[in-house]
Order: structure tokens, then sequence, then C-alpha cells
């Protein structure tokens, strides 16, 4: 029988959450555990609840629908003892004993990875700065993992996957079930561009009381996490809670004291996160360079934390241009007013069926409602017919394909 089959055995066992540390601690895996029997299971002292000995006496082979499902929809089942399992999971109690992957969870290793969380309806302020901030910590290839809800989480996301750095997407539910449709065109290219995973078998659907559970893998699964935008009650808060929990290093970016929306990410920072304005921000605290293949990735920081004073590789050496001794040749081309517009006209027609091809419907609309001039938010909400927080993810999703342009204060106007 294969071990997969006992792992989800003891998975569906144990239950999502469910403290696992010592159980493993004392079989060694789940094969030995389910060979050890009964007398075994009441001697360790760890199963002494009825009805969790009854669903231990199941057998293995009933997890064989699951494993049919997963190979069905191409979604590799990662078990405790797999050489590809975080090995950051591993250090909290109750850690996974499967998890269900589509795409690349290898990306997680030997690099540092940033957990990323805020509001499903962030200002413009917000957005703004999760993409700043996201896009340099990608510039150094790390990992950015959030959960994949719409607002900070997508934004952080798409961010990472523009750069063209690795992201992980955390589901509170499994990979088929049909929650957030409107986010399908994301986890798409975080597959591409990463890993979606879950802890939760294929068909189950999302819950209120899958999420929380959720998030310590989020938090689990990353060096650090920030928070960009987040109020006292929400469900990043419960994410800080865990990372906490966890020994995690916490960072926040202030927001408006006045505002509700920034009254979570504030208090966080008065009980100890540290308040960051950049990426940079966050790698110069750990004082590391993420390396990508043979390439060496160097940053600077003007105002460094206290304390930091060299750099891991040391200093970058910054080689001045060489003096040019003769000016290069530009080749002569002149066209007609008539040569030009068609021309224009052609890279248009070329640019626009690009954006066409690589964005979500809800981005096709919102970029087709756009004129040539700069236009509100609330004249493109209005227009679209979409709601403010799809039009949000809409704008920054079209913004990272280049397809239009923040012209401040909350306006936007196309590129083409």
């Amino acid at each position: 029988m294969k071990n997969d089959l006992y792992w989800l055995w003891l998975s569906e066992c144990m239950g999502v959450g469910a403290p696992v540390f010592d159980v493993i601690a004392y079989f060694s895996g789940a094969k030995q555990l389910y060979e050890a029997g009964e007398n075994q299971w009441r001697a360790s002292g760890l199963f002494s609840h009825a009805n969790l000995l009854k669903m231990l006496r199941s057998t293995p082979e009933k997890m064989e629908k699951i494993c049919r499902i997963c190979r069905e929809n191409s979604i590799e089942i990662v078990t405790y003892e797999d050489e590809n399992y975080p090995e950051s999971l591993k250090r909290i109690d109750n850690f996974p004993l499967v998890l269900f992957v589509q795409g690349d969870i290898s990306c997680l290793k030997d690099r540092i990875a940033i957990a990323v969380v805020g509001t499903r309806k962030p200002s413009l302020y917000g957005i703004e700065a999760a993409t700043k901030i996201v896009g340099e910590l990608a510039d150094e290839k790390a990992v950015i993992v959030s959960g994949g809800a719409l607002g900070i989480d997508s934004i952080a996301h798409l961010a990472a996957i523009e750069k063209g750095s690795k992201t992980v997407l955390v589901m509170g539910c499994g990979h088929l079930a049909s929650y957030l449709s409107e986010n399908e065109y994301l986890r798409k290219k975080v597959v591409e561009n990463g890993a979606l995973i879950s802890e939760y078998s294929p068909t189950t659907p999302a819950t209120v009381y899958n999420f929380p559970k959720r998030n310590r893998i989020v938090s689990a699964l990353s060096r650090g996490v920030l928070v960009v935008e987040a109020g006292e009650k929400s469900g990043t808060m419960n994410t800080v809670s865990h990372a906490r929990h966890q020994g995690k290093d916490v960072f926040a970016v202030p927001g408006d004291v006045n505002s509700v929306a920034y009254s979570g990410s504030n208090k966080i920072i008065r009980e100890g996160a540290r308040a960051v304005f950049s990426g940079n921000d966050i790698l110069a605290y750990y004082k590391m360079i993420i390396p990508q293949k043979n390439e060496k990735h160097f940053y600077q920081v003007e105002f460094p934390f206290e304390g930091i004073t060299e750099f891991p590789y040391g200093e970058k050496e910054i080689k001045a241009p060489k003096n040019r001794t003769s000016k290069p040749k530009i080749e002569e081309k002149t066209e007609t007013k008539q040569e030009f517009i068609e021309e224009n006209q052609k890279n248009t027609e070329i640019f626009e069926k690009n954006i066409s091809e690589s964005v979500s419907d809800n981005a096709k609309l919102v970029y087709n409602q756009m004129s040539g001039e700069i236009m509100s938010f609330d004249e493109i909400t209005r227009l679209s017919k979409l709601p403010p927080n799809k039009v949000l993810v809409a704008l920054t999703e079209l913004e990272m394909a280049g397809a239009i342009k923040a012209a401040g204060s909350g306006n936007y106007c196309k590129n083409a």
C-alpha cells in the first residue's frame, strides 16, 4: 500500500488543525502508527477520545478515492515525509499531515518567504503600499505568501508575479471547491508562478471555520508577516496572532491614525510590530540577500534599522561607466504622417490584443470602459457596474499588465 494512503488516513482521523506533533514523534510516521494497532494507541495515551479511536479503526484503503480525484485533476499529494514538504511547517505543533498542491511547492526552498496580508477592501494608499513593498521584496526573489482573498492578498500575489518572483497561495477550501470564482484567473497564474496549496481534500467546500485554521499555515510558511491596512476585528489579526504564537516577525505599514481601516495595523505597531515603509526595510532587518541560481541580488537602504551596518556579501562594487569616445550612430528614418498613423494604430491593436489574452474577464470589462482620458475610480466603477472591491483588483491587474497607469488622487488612464 502506498504511504500516501496512510498519511491521508491519519489526516482524516485527526482532523484539520489538530495537534499532531507528539503523535508523529511517538510513532515516527502514519504507516508505523497504523501497524502498531489499538493496544499501542491506547498505551501511548495520545488517543483517549473514543471517537478518535473509532476513526483510527478505519482502513487507509478508503482514501484511494481522494488519490484518484487528485490524479484526475493534476493535484499533487505532499505528505509530512516527502522531500518537498516545507521544513518551516514542521516547527509548529498543529502542522498539516498532508498538503494538496498545484504548481511547484519547492519554490519555498532556500528563499526567504514573507506573508503579506490585509483588508479585502483596501484604500488607494493600501494598494500602492502593497504593490511597492511586494515589488521590492520580489526584486530580491523573496517568495510572497498570502491567502488569495480579494484586496491586499490578490494585489500581493499579482505584484510578485509581475516581478517574476514566486508566490504561494494558501486556500481555506479544496482545490475543486466553487469558492471565489472571480479569482480563478489569479489562482491559474499562481500555479504557473509558484504553488497553490491546501490542507483540505479537493472537494472540501469553504466555510467560516476553515480560514482561521488556514491562517496558521500562511504565517508558518513565512519568515515574517507583513500587515498592509487592517482593522482591529479582521481575519488579518488572526494571522498576526498565529505569527506571534509561532515566533515569527511581524511588520506593518503605518496608516491614518483617524481611520478605522488602519486601527489594526497601528495597534500591532504599538504592541511591537516593526513599522516599515519599503521592502528594503524588511530585507535590511534580516540582513540577507536572496540568491537566484548563480546570481547575487544586492539591496541598498538609505536608513537601515539600528545596528545593521554591513551587507552579508560585502559592499557592492559600483563601477563608473566608461567614457564614450564617439557618439552612437543613429540611422535616419523618414515617414509620412499617414504611415505614422497606420503604424501607431497597428501597435495599439497588437497591445490591446495581448492585454485581452492575459487578463481576467473583470479586467477586460474595466479596460473596455476606459476612454483615452484620465478617469476617476468612481467613474470607472459606475461604468463597469462591478462592486468597488472587484474594480480595485481589476485595476491592479491591468496596471501590472502595463495596460493602464495610476494618474494620482484615485485616477487612472490607459497606457495605449
